[in-house]
Order: C-alpha cells, then sequence, then structure tokens
C-alpha cells in the first residue's frame, strides 16, 4: 500500500494513506509535543478511483481520517521533517514515504484504539494486516516491543506505561482484521494500598442467568477508604503507579464525582503528573500557554464533575460541559457514523428520556435562540457549534416550552451527556457517591441507565456508594464491603445475597446497624423505666411507632420470649 506525507489538500489522485502533520486539519500554531517528540499525524485514505465507498461518503468527510497516529523515528524528535527529508516528491506537496518507513527505525501507534476498527471498515480483513505492516504498527510487530522500548522517547511519546496504549499493543491487530474477542471474565487487584488497607480484588465476568456483571460496588462507612481505592484505581490504569501483575487492558478511564469534597485529578493535572513521572519538563513552564490552549487527551483519560478544566471547583462547570459535550458528540457523529452502527447523540437522549419526559433537547446560541441537537440534524448543527452559548447548558423542550428540571434531573442532564460523550468501547468508569442529589426512584434510574451504557459498549464501572439501594441492583460477588476495625481495614464480599435483598438488610449487613444505638430506643428505653407498661398502654403505644421500635420495646418488656412483629 502506497504511504505519503502530505502537505496539501489534493491527495485523491494518490491512493493509498496520507499523513498529515496534526495541526494540518485542527488549525493550531504548532504540531503537537508529546514529551519532547512531534510525532503525530492525521491519516487520511484514498481508495484506488480517488473516493470511498457511496455510502460512506454520504456521511463522512472525504477522505476519511483514520484517526491521529503516531509515528517515532529512532533518534528522531521530528517526525515529520525527517520524512519529508527522506522521502521521494511525488509532487509538489505529496512525498512517497514507503522506503522510509522500516520497522528497524520506526514504529506507530495510533493515539486512539478506534483507528482499528477504521482500518477494518474501510479495508477489510484482507487488507487490514497488509496497511498495519506497512505503517510499522506496534501491534502487528508486537514481537519487537522488547526492541522499541529501547528506543529514545518510545515510552514517553508512545507507551507512556498507561492501559489505553497498551490495550492498543496487545489488542490493535485482532480489532483491524476482525478476530478479536474481548475477555469475558477477569480480576484486578490493587498492590499498593496503605499497610492498614487489606488487597483489594474486584471481579468481572459472567454471571448466572440475568444478573449483569459489568458493575462493582464499593460500599461501607465514612472513612473506610472507598475513595482511595478509586483514586488508586486511576492511577494504575493511568500509568501513574505501576501493578507487578498485569491488568485487563482497558481503553480509556472515566472518572465520575460531584462530590464537594472530590479530590480526583482533572486532565490538566494527570498531564503534569504523567510528565514528572516520566521526568520531563513540567507543563507549568513557559509553554504552558499554548499547551493549555490545547489539551488533549492523555492516555485516553476523561474527568466529569465540579473541576473545570484549570481544576478549579466551579459549580456552573457542569452545565458548561454538558452543553460541550453534546457538541462534541454532533461532531463525532458526523465524522464516525460511517464506521460505527449508532450515533453518540440518540444514546444520550435515549438515555436521558427514561428520566426526563422531553420532545427535543437543545443548545442555545450566542444570540439566544434554540438549536436541535438531535442526531437527525447532527450534519447541520456541527456546521455551525461556534455559535454555541456554552454556559445556558442543555435546554429540555415539552410541547415547545423549556421544562423546570429538579435537582436529580439536573444532575442527570449534566452527568449523561458527558458519561456518553467521553464512553468508549471496553471503558472503565468510576463513579464517586453517585446518589448524592437523588432520591430513590432517581437512584434506581441511574444504575439501570448506568447498565445499559456500558452493556451496550462492553464498559465496566467501579461505585463507591452508602446507598443500599444501588448496592440492591448488583450481586453478592460484586460488591465489596469496607470496615474499619481497630488497626486495618477489611475488604470482603457481604454474607447474605444483594441483588433483589431489601434496603433494610443490606443496611444491617453493610453498616451493623442493628448495633448502632438510636434515638428512638432512647425514648423507649425511658417509657420503659418510668413506666411499667401493661398490654392496653402497649397498644396506645403501638399506634404511635413503626415495626422495628415495636420489635424494640417487645424485647425490653419480654427478654426471655420469642415474637414476632406482624400485618394486622
Amino acid at each position: 500500500m502506497n504511504i505519503y506525507y502530505s502537505e496539501t489538500e489534493k491527495i485523491q489522485q494518490f491512493p493509498g494513506l496520507h499523513l498529515f502533520t496534526d495541526n494540518f486539519h485542527s488549525g493550531h500554531q504548532f504540531p503537537w509535543d508529546d514529551f519532547g517528540y512531534t510525532v503525530l499525524f492525521d491519516v487520511r485514505f484514498v481508495k484506488e478511483d480517488g473516493n470511498v465507498d457511496r455510502i460512506i461518503n454520504e456521511v463522512c468527510e472525504d477522505p476519511p481520517s483514520l484517526g491521529h497516529i503516531r509515528f517515532l523515528i529512532k533518534g528522531v524528535e521530528e517526525s515529520a521533517e525527517y520524512l519529508k527529508r527522506k522521502s521521494t516528491k511525488v509532487s509538489e506537496d505529496i512525498f512517497q514515504i514507503n522506503d522510509v518507513l522500516n520497522i528497524t527505525t520506526v514504529v506507530s501507534l495510533p493515539r486512539e484504539i478506534d483507528t482499528y476498527s477504521k482500518i477494518n471498515k474501510l479495508l477489510g480483513d484482507g487488507q487490514a494486516d497488509t496497511a498495519l505492516r506497512d505503517l510499522c504498527d506496534a501491534s502487528y510487530y508486537y514481537a519487537r516491543r522488547s526492541t522499541y522500548e529501547k528506543w529514545p522517547g518510545f515510552e514517553k511519546a508512545i507507551l507512556r506505561k498507561g492501559s489505553s496504549a497498551e490495550a492498543m499493543i496487545k489488542k490493535g491487530r485482532s480489532i483491524a482484521n476482525g478476530t478479536y474477542r474481548r475477555d469475558k471474565s477477569f480480576r484486578i487487584e490493587l498492590e499498593q494500598l496503605p499497610e492498614f488497607m487489606e488487597r483489594v480484588s474486584i471481579q468481572f465476568g459472567e454471571l448466572e442467568g440475568f444478573r449483569e456483571d459489568n458493575v462493582n460496588i464499593l460500599i461501607g462507612k465514612n472513612g473506610a477508604g472507598k475513595s482511595r481505592i478509586l483514586q488508586e484505581l486511576a492511577d494504575v490504569v493511568l500509568g501513574i503507579n505501576e501493578q507487578k501483575q498485569p491488568w485487563h487492558f482497558f481503553h480509556k478511564l472515566i472518572v465520575v464525582s460531584f462530590s464537594p469534597f472530590d479530590d480526583f485529578r482533572t486532565e490538566l493535572e494527570v498531564a503534569r503528573e504523567l510528565y514528572k513521572h516520566l521526568d520531563v519538563e513540567n507543563v507549568t513552564s513557559s509553554n504552558h500557554g499554548i499547551w493549555r490552549e490545547r489539551v488533549m487527551k492523555v492516555n485516553e483519560y476523561a474527568y466529569i464533575g465540579f473541576k473545570n478544566e484549570e481544576g478549579v471547583f466551579d459549580l456552573d462547570w457542569p452545565k458548561t460541559l454538558s452543553a460541550k459535550s453534546a457538541e462534541r458528540m454532533s461532531i463525532y457523529d458526523k465524522q464516525n457514523h460511517w464506521w460505527r452502527d449508532r450515533y453518540r447523540l440518540d444514546l444520550m437522549l435515549d438515555t436521558l428520556s427514561n428520566c426526563i419526559d422531553f420532545d427535543e433537547v437543545v443548545m442555545v446560541s450566542q444570540d439566544g435562540g434554540y438549536m436541535d441537537i438531535n442526531a437527525d440534524v447532527i450534519s447541520n448543527f456541527s456546521d455551525n457549534t461556534g455559535t454555541v452559548d456554552h454556559s445556558k447548558g442543555l435546554v429540555f423542550l415539552k410541547d415547545g416550552d423549556p421544562i423546570s428540571l429538579s435537582s436529580g434531573q439536573r444532575m442527570y442532564s449534566y452527568m449523561i451527556p458527558a458519561i456518553v460523550a467521553e464512553l468508549d468501547d471496553e471503558s472503565l468508569v468510576l463513579i464517586d457517591e453517585p446518589e448524592l442529589y437523588l432520591h430513590p426512584e432517581l437512584e434506581v434510574g441511574l444504575i439501570n441507565m448506568l447498565k445499559s451504557l456500558l452493556k451496550k459498549t462492553s464498559s465496566y464501572a467501579v461505585i463507591a456508594t452508602h446507598s443500599a439501594i444501588l448496592t440492591r441492583e448488583v450481586a453478592r460477588s460484586e460488591v465489596h464491603v469496607l470496615r474499619r476495625e481497630t488497626h486495618r481495614t477489611t475488604f470482603s464480599n457481604p454474607t447474605i445475597e444483594t441483588y433483589g435483598a431489601s434496603t433494610e438488610a443490606i443496611i444491617r449487613e453493610v453498616f451493623d446497624d442493628f448495633q448502632v444505638e438510636k434515638q428512638y430506643e432512647d425514648a423507649l428505653n425511658a417509657i420503659i423505666n418510668v413506666k411499667n407498661l401493661d398490654s392496653e398502654m402497649l397498644v396506645e403505644v403501638k399506634r404511635n411507632i413503626g415495626d422495628s421500635a415495636l420489635a424494640h420495646l417487645l424485647s425490653k418488656m419480654y427478654p426471655a420470649e420469642g415474637f414476632e412483629v406482624e400485618d394486622e
């Protein structure tokens, strides 16, 4: 397959793959700098007849983009200049580079795993391997990994020790040639928790019957360490902390936390941490202004919460982010629907309709008008996204009028668009206390929506919570109870089956509710101490107390006798 380095849009007469510097189409002033290496290219495909299949042409740009691919050249920091200098010039602004792409000096890896699916869609199983071979793809030449790891820049610019890059190296070739099958069962274990915490082991796998297997629950009292475990999970997936034992390789990590005490990292903070971790110049240096202007995904990570892009707590940011997310989805759908079988906007609207009764969702333009974002008009909408007033968020209409949302529905309208915009196949979603601001019915709606999203994207979630309602929707083997004891924190499954259990039984099991002294018990004890209750007085008291209080009262009045509380 012919491969070119191009500096012009007029490439239709040259079938094959065309590499453009990443800023050629984005309009940014400078190419992206990957930790001191300029290696990122936008790769476009031109078919033999100068176009792509008609059905693809109707719904995507021509020529279509395979996405961004990093090309690292051994001993070279600026790949584009090297490729141009060593190439064979075929026109004024097009340079053939097949002879330059040699596995002894070049290795490539996409920025996003979707590139392999696009290669499969465009080239089919037969030509996919040829394309990967000619591109010096790291997953195709997996056997040479130990050699690549010795090259300057491989760890910093290509690998970064993150789960996303590992997933591409391990799975990319099989995805491109159509043979990939995801793991049906796997376990992740945390090795670097404080000494006072027991080893944490979380299992995802097939369960018997109709129960879902894609959600794990961490539940326990305040201070037990639930959020700490989520943070450690995030750091391992991102490559900030290392594990001796290999994990399942997630394609993306998404952290969701709307707690006012949120201590999770934003994308910018993760980049800073990785800069320190990889021992390169910190992003707070003199080039920080340019860097901040062009924040890009780091190891496929997204933070969703009250902290804005600068890491500053901002109550209005979730509303703004919901609009930005819808805008991103419209652009993504326009560019990628030719190879995906669903619109992200459709997925967002379907999910939100489970908890909000609306006819349409709109955004507000700079002049105050409404802009329809339904998936069937994304072509028109995505061409005009520059006029959106993101600070107004999303507006839900019923019979043409805006709907007033409850606090819980507003949280849904912030959370769901942001998650759908970021969620890729085989993502890991970490959610801290999602029950905040939600009444019980919305809690049930949340877990149902989350399971639906995870199932459609073959993704997984770990939820830290105090909610017995959320726990009731997850099987015992996927529920993990954290308890603080004298000198340690224990980590274990409940002794009861939680799936479909009563919330009272879960609360008793998880929070040791039967051992907690309650105010109503103190009040009843006082009555017993003052009055010698007889059966008539008991009947009078019974009218004013619930079953648990009645059971406590009877246990004090008749401590040696067994009894049951029955409905009248």
